[in-house]
Formats: C-alpha cells, structure tokens, sequence
C-alpha cells in the first residue's frame, strides 16, 4: 500500500492557522520522502499552541504562506493519507484551502487513532501513549514531521492485525465534488482567548439548579419538554463526520468536559447529571480528562473549521472519549 502520513500544527484554535506542515510518504513498504515546513499563518499565535509544539510568530517569520505551499504538498495527496486524529489533521487542510480559495484534490484517508481505538484496546490511544506501549522508538511528540513518521509506524503495525480499508472516508464531501473547488474565505479573523475557570463542584450546582432537573424521567423522558435548537444559524449537526463517538456504556465515575450547543438541556444541566451521579467536571481539557460530551447542534463557526478550544484540544492530546448529546442521554437514565 502506497500512503502520505501527514500532521499539521497550528497557530491558535482556528484550523485555518496550520504554521507547520509534516508528511511523509511510503510506497512498497519504505519512506521515499519526508518533509518539515513551516508555515506562517498570517494570524496571531496563542501562548497555548506554543507551549504544545514551540512554534512562534518570530519562527515562521520568512516562512511561505500555505498557498505558496500547496502545490508541493499536493503532489503527495493523490491517493492515500493517514492522520493520527485526523478529524483535526483533515479539518485543517479543509479549512486552509478555503481561507486560501485554492483548489482542492481528492484521496482516501484514514484515522490511525481511530482504528487504534477499534483495534489495540488499550487505555491510552494519544500518539505518544501508543508509540511507547507498542515499543516504536522514541520521538518528539508535536513536531510535525516526527508525529507523521510515527503515525507511518503504528499504520504498518494495525495494517498487520486489522482490515484498515474499511476505515477510510473520501477527504472531499459531496458538495465539494459538485463546485470543484472551495470558496474563498478572508484571512486573519480572531480567535479567543478563554481563561480556565476552576471546576464546578455539586455544591455550586445544586445551588444552582431546582432538584428536580435530577429527575431523569423529567429530562429524558418527556420530549414534550425539550426545548428547540438554538437561534437563527444554527442546525442539527452530523457529528458523526467530524468525531470518532464513542457508544460503549459511559463510566459516570470519570472527569468530563461539557462543550456545544445542546438541543434537550443546557450545558449546565447535563453538568448537573454529571456530579449527581458521581463524575468530576473540568472546566478545560487535559491529559487527565476522560469524556468530552458535545452538544447536537451545529453552530455556523464549525462550517468554518472552528470547533472551539476543547474540541481542538482533546483532538490533539487523543485521549478523551467523544460523546453524543443523544447517546449521552440515553446512558444518564
């Protein structure tokens, strides 16, 4: 199997501020080229991205912009492209090439943390977990290049144990095959810059909050009650295209993070189900977070490429179970 293994980093939360590309492209069994470059974003950096993979705005100073870029990159996009978290990897190159108005070019591609999840059964499928726990060497984690050799790694190892064919999506959606290629988008729009708020304990929320939203038969059981979408803008969402859910039972003893737009309760009452039966709620998401619950409606940044910061975040640690609204509901009775 001839496959590119592509990673990008990213300036801040937007997917559409990749500043550094890395791939690596392996035909018959072995790597026949590699490539690091960085990428300047034409957007401000956040302290956040930094600190993961220690780029600056200084770095990329004299670096090309993506589009000076593309056409060296495309030529390794033909066929095949493999992601570890490549909801993130592909949403970037997505959202870049519509800021940037360019054409896109369509291949297969698949998610080595996905397949990881479906196959290795192991606690951790963060990239960095799996390369230790498979014994692949080490590497640093986060720089662009190294990630995407990894992920060449840990795809040969699952090709061995799994049918990985039966992972792979089409990168260009079908409204894409239609119009060719991607609409022009402007450059330079800001993204935010949310402190991190203590988390929420069940005495703050049962302050908040009547004790019968603790009433699951209330909550779930009465679709009467359930309030409509959000306002104008803002529609039902096929999760399912952008994150790997996970339907297993959902262990309510874990830490959670509550984030989007719910369509049957607010934020805070599914917080409030969370502490009432016995989960921890964090406020931002890290290496010790176990569930991200999202909420089943679609917010027009996401057509964007803007999932937020703990959607991104979660996306790029690897470690975290995504939830549906509908799933998370049904398992709370």
């Amino acid at each position: 199997m001839n496959y590119t293994a592509l990673d990008f980093e990213t300036a801040n939360a937007s997917r559409a501020s990749v500043c550094a590309v890395g791939f690596v492209r392996v035909e018959n069994g072995k790597i026949v080229k590699s490539a690091h470059q960085l990428i300047n974003p034409q957007m401000r950096f956040d302290y956040r991205n930094e600190a993961v993979h220690g780029i600056t705005e200084y770095d990329v100073r004299n670096a090309p912009i993506f589009s000076d870029y593309w056409e060296e990159l495309r030529q390794y996009l033909s066929d095949i492209v493999i992601a570890h978290n490549a909801a993130f990897d592909i949403s970037c190159l997505r959202s870049t090439l519509d800021v940037y108005g360019l054409a896109p070019t369509n291949f297969k591609y698949l998610c080595t943390l996905r397949i990881s999840r479906k196959t290795l059964g192991l606690q951790s499928n963060s990239l960095d977990s799996l390369a230790r726990a498979l014994n692949l060497g080490y590497f640093k984690h986060h720089n662009a290049l190294e990630d995407a050799a990894m992920c060449a790694k840990l795809f040969e190892i699952l090709r061995e144990r799994t049918d990985v064919s039966k992972f792979a999506k089409d990168f260009l959606e079908p409204k894409d095959r239609l119009r060719g290629v991607y609409k022009k988008a402007e450059i330079g729009h800001k993204t935010k810059h949310p402190f991190p708020t203590p988390p929420i304990s069940r005495g703050e929320c049962e302050k908040f909050f009547q004790p019968e939203l603790f009433k699951f038969a209330k909550i779930i059981g009465s679709p009467q009650e359930i309030r409509k979408p959000g306002g104008a803008g803002q529609e039902k969402a096929n999760l399912e295209e952008l994150l790997d859910f996970d339907f297993s039972p959902i262990d309510f003893s874990k830490k959670f993070v509550v984030t989007g737009i719910f369509s049957s309760i607010s934020r805070k009452e599914a917080e409030s189900l969370i502490l009432y039966r016995g989960g921890e709620i964090q406020r931002t998401v890290d290496s010790q977070t176990d569930y991200i619950v999202v909420g089943g409606v679609k917010p027009p940044s996401w057509n964007r490429g803007e999932y937020g910061e703990k959607i991104d975040t979660a996306l790029k640690i690897g470690r975290a179970r995504f939830l549906s609204e509908s799933h998370f509901l049904r398992e709370i009775q």
